[in-house]
């Protein structure tokens, strides 16, 4: 499960030609250090089969479900679930961030440390993403050898090479499958942060303090 983001930095055109097209379609961007569920976040889409970068709410609900907006899907079961599916084949997207945390330890216990997942140089990239009713939710698979070491799920990045690819509007269920398979991250580092980052509403730098100077 992924349940804390954040995206410090607007993305530059020498690096990022794809994000830095349309994110003139946000007039501000504010760096954040520790996006929450049913908070908005910018996400890359394609709507009337033009691409569009524009703040969408952290939370996936159809409108005939009954429960809470949901913040995960499991990569394994998308294709045969009733919710995701038809957002699997025709509402993707990419949510842009350049790090996420996870606590180490069973859910629910007491003190749980807190690691920062983010790559080596800074650099952004973007998460998996379904979306519907100006809601969206991230894409997680099996953890791989980093990750696992602290949590059994992660968010599944789409390669720059296959962002395009991803927001394809003819991107059939064989490409759709190849892009959902659990990955290495190569250059992606973790480290221990402080636990102020578990309080939704804490925000700013204080967030990736390393732990003992928050």
């Amino acid at each position: 499960m992924c349940g804390r983001y954040l995206l410090r930095n607007a993305p530059k055109e020498e690096t990022h030609p794809l994000w830095s097209e349309f994110w003139r379609n946000i007039s501000v961007f504010s760096p954040r250090f520790n996006i929450c569920p049913s908070e908005e976040s910018p996400v890359i889409r394609r709507v009337a089969g033009e691409l569009v970068c524009e703040p969408l709410k952290w939370g996936f609900k159809p409108s005939w479900s009954k429960y809470h907006p949901v913040i995960n899907a499991r990569a394994e079961n998308v294709f045969s679930s009733k919710m995701y599916r038809k957002s699997l084949l025709q509402r993707r997207c990419l949510v842009l961030a350049d790090g996420f945390y996870e606590p180490k330890g069973p859910q629910g216990a007491k003190n749980r440390p807190w690691y920062l997942f983010e790559y080596e140089d800074g650099r952004s990239f973007c998460f998996a993403g379904l979306w519907i009713n100006e809601g969206f939710t991230l894409i997680t698979c099996e953890a791989n050898s980093l990750i696992a070491a602290i949590h059994d799920r992660m968010p599944l990045i789409i390669d720059p090479r296959d962002q395009e690819r991803w927001l394809a509007g003819d991107l059939d269920e064989h490409g759709i499958q190849e892009l959902l398979m659990p990955r290495d991250y190569p250059g992606m580092i973790s480290r221990p942060v402080s636990d102020y980052v578990k309080k939704p509403g804490n925000e700013g730098p204080q967030c990736i303090a390393a732990v003992g100077s928050a």
